[in-house]
Parts: structure tokens; sequence; C-alpha cells
């Protein structure tokens, strides 16, 4: 069986030279057949002019963008694509809550890593952590957490993974 990295086969190649050593641990594949669990998952993310203020600095509320583009792109790897989950098992993931703390500033043009890796998981609920880094400068950290409801609502067991 073919194993190849954990990083979205659409991303341009000359990006992923960029990525910081920590963004392709052995632990981080995926089979061609089935993806594996992986504890870690890391996604490159380029800072755009609409993300950014005046300053050229990113605004906030755009650290939760790139950690739910992680958080979607992890899980879509881990076969729990949203829309089959929703359509086909009649359940989804919501976030119960979030925090952000920040470090340092990410600018036009960087090329960040957004990572995810769960850090608490209960029946019904997961928290996760997401690293956001710059080359070895972590930016922020977005800590996550998620539920699993049915169409009416009502919590339910996490699907194995």
């Amino acid at each position: 069986m073919r194993l190849l990295p954990l990083i979205p086969p659409s991303f341009p190649p000359f990006l992923l030279s960029s990525l910081p050593p920590s963004a392709s641990p052995a632990s981080c594949f995926f089979t061609m057949s089935r993806p594996v669990p992986v504890s870690e998952f890391h996604l490159p993310i380029r800072v755009y002019y609409e993300d950014t203020d005046a300053g050229g600095i990113v605004y906030h509320s755009n650290y939760l963008r790139f950690a739910e583009r992680a958080r979607t792109e992890w899980l879509r790897y881990l076969d729990f694509d949203h829309r089959r989950m929703y359509h086909e098992m009649g359940y989804a993931w919501v976030v119960r809550a979030c925090q952000v703390d920040f470090f340092s500033p990410a600018r036009l043009d960087d090329l960040l890593c957004v990572g995810a890796s769960v850090a608490v998981r209960k029946r019904a609920s997961l928290v996760l952590d997401q690293p956001v880094s710059r080359d070895d400068t972590l930016l922020a950290m977005v800590q996550v957490k998620l539920a699993v409801v049915d169409r009416t609502g009502v919590p339910k067991a996490i699907p194995q993974f």
C-alpha cells in the first residue's frame, strides 16, 4: 500500500518546501485506500490581502477561519466529509466553544502552517489544539471544543476514527 503525505493534493508543490519540518512528521500519512488516524495534521495557508487590515496584519477573526480550514481538511482525510456526515449519517460537528491566544501577528503574503491535534476526547465532544505558526514562530493558539449532534441538535457519540 502506497503512503502519501497528509497535505491536500491540490496544494501547490512549490509551497510545500516552505513548510516547517514539524509539518511532515512520520505519523502524518494517509493510505490510498482509506485514511489512517493521525495524531496531528498541518495545512499550509497563504495570507492574502483579503485576510489583512489596512496595516497588512491578519485581522483577528481570520485565525478562526484558518483553523476551520485545517479542521475541515483533517476531518476530510479521516473520511468525515461534512456533507456526507449530515446527509447520509444524520449528524454534524458543531463548535461549542473556542479561544484564541495571540502571540505575534501574521502579515500579508506570509505562509502559515495551521495544525490540528486532539487535546481531549470525550464521548460526544473533542477539544482540538490548533497552532498557527510561521516558520518556527508560534503566532496564535486556537483551542476549539467540537460536539457531534444529530439533525435535531441532540448530542451523539463521536463515530470511530
